[in-house]
């Protein structure tokens, strides 16, 4: 019998640095490929205060109404 398990949603910070911005590239791919990662924000805390400047999703036009850009 399978447990009931609700779905939830968790946010994870990954904090680092890479030589290149190829190997940041590759990371992200991978990252994208895996089922667990649904949406992957790429965010810049330069002002103190976190901003999105690139996200890769699945479902780009659902992330964009999402956030009220549609």
């Amino acid at each position: 019998e399978q447990p009931d398990v609700k779905p939830s949603e968790l946010a994870l910070t990954l904090i680092g640095v890479a030589p290149t911005d190829l190997e940041v590239s590759q990371f992200l791919a991978a990252l994208n490929q895996h089922d667990l990662f649904q949406n992957i924000y790429l965010m810049n805390f330069a002002d103190g205060a976190p901003k999105i400047f690139a996200y890769i999703t699945p479902d780009e036009e659902q992330a964009m109404k999402d956030h009220g850009l549609l």
